[in-house]
């Protein structure tokens, strides 16, 4: 990232994965605006926002001259590619996202985290099934769609960064942090 001011930039992945704490971290490095998109689709009470509602958001926070989208739907990644800059792409084993989903769903109703990336009104769930369900299988049914759009996009593989492990992740912001401090 150090080679030039990238001002577009799409953090996906799993959820559990860390895309949310890595986009904080990234914004505040690069002093770039964070959208977490659950913030945005849902409305108090976990209720989705409708197809054309939805696109006019994206297409405002899209257009702006300078971002950082966290955020999964998958429905409307293409959207959001082809307005990126750089993609990071978070793929830890599933076990591990699964494990992280729980251990965030017990701190935040314990009250030891606020989660400030939800919607208002959408407090977490204790347990749903659809959505551990969807975490379990992201691996085979949504990570391969999006690989496909960028491959069908021609996006520049130079500007997609996979970080499997947290390993991987303290290491590009450590790198970051000094290239930033270091120009």
């Amino acid at each position: 990232m150090a080679e030039r001011r990238v001002k577009r930039i799409l953090i996906v992945g799993v959820a559990g994965s860390g895309k949310t704490t890595f986009s904080r971290k990234l914004g505040k490095a690069l002093n770039l605006e964070v959208h977490h998109l659950d913030r945005y689709y849902w409305k108090p009470g976990w209720v989705e926002t409708g197809t054309e509602e939805w696109e006019n958001i994206l297409t405002k926070l899209l257009t702006k001259e300078s971002w950082i989208i966290e955020g999964n739907y998958s429905d409307a990644f293409r959207m959001r590619a082809q307005y990126a800059e750089k993609i990071f792409m978070f793929d830890p084993p599933r076990a591990k996202s699964m494990y992280r989903i729980s251990k965030r769903i017990f701190k935040s109703k314990f009250g030891i985290e606020k989660r400030t990336d939800l919607g208002e009104g959408c407090r977490e769930k204790w347990f749903d099934k659809n959505f551990f369900k969807w975490v379990w299988n992201y691996n085979r049914n949504i990570r391969p769609r999006m690989y496909n759009i960028l491959e069908d996009m021609n996006f520049n593989k130079e500007d997609i960064i996979i970080f499997k492990t947290n390993k991987d992740v303290k290491k590009y912001l450590n790198s970051l942090t000094r290239a930033v401090k270091n120009p």
